[in-house]
């Protein structure tokens, strides 16, 4: 790595720890800088600054996935701070889209699954389509069934928990 672009690298982690909400676009130009020589550092900087709501994080994110196999995005994945499963159906929406794609929360496939499966079982749209673009993503991969296994796990374990047959209902 040139020495400008691992100064830079040094100086957005240390921005990344001393002011975490600071200059998300300076962390996604440094994430792209660096995608090729610290893949692990530039998914933290792009991670963090999609979850900022910086938009051109996501293309870090799709660069940094681009080619791997699913078990290999989940373990990316798998340090992720995920959103708690929120108790309304706008609020389900929010959170599916937001770890789906990164943008507003980290971006985590399973959790946005989990969460597109409750919002399926409530009969929301949004969950169906969401549903649909992971297996159209992921469907022929070998990995897919486990993913989509854990994810109904997941939701069912909080459909009961969390109550969400009283809390989802439709006025």
């Amino acid at each position: 790595m040139p020495p400008n672009t691992a100064r830079a690298a040094a100086a957005a982690k240390a921005l990344m720890t001393a002011a975490p909400d600071a200059a998300p676009e300076l962390l996604v130009a440094v994430g792209v800088a660096i995608a090729d020589s610290e893949p692990a550092s530039a998914l933290a900087f792009a991670r963090h600054a999609g979850a900022a709501g910086h938009a051109a994080a996501l293309g870090l994110l799709d660069r940094l996935e681009a080619g791997k196999s699913l078990p290999e995005i989940r373990a990316m994945q798998a340090d992720a701070t995920l959103s708690p499963a929120p108790a309304t159906l706008a609020g389900l929406r929010r959170a599916a889209l937001a770890h789906a794609t990164g943008l507003g929360a980290a971006r985590h496939y399973e959790q946005a699954l989990t969460l597109a499966m409750l919002l399926s079982a409530a009969h929301d749209a949004t969950g169906a389509a969401l549903m649909a673009d992971f297996e159209g993503r992921f469907g022929a991969d070998p990995a897919w069934p486990a993913l989509r296994a854990a994810a109904e796990t997941a939701a069912s374990t909080l459909w009961v928990t969390v109550g969400y047959p009283a809390k989802l209902t439709r006025p």
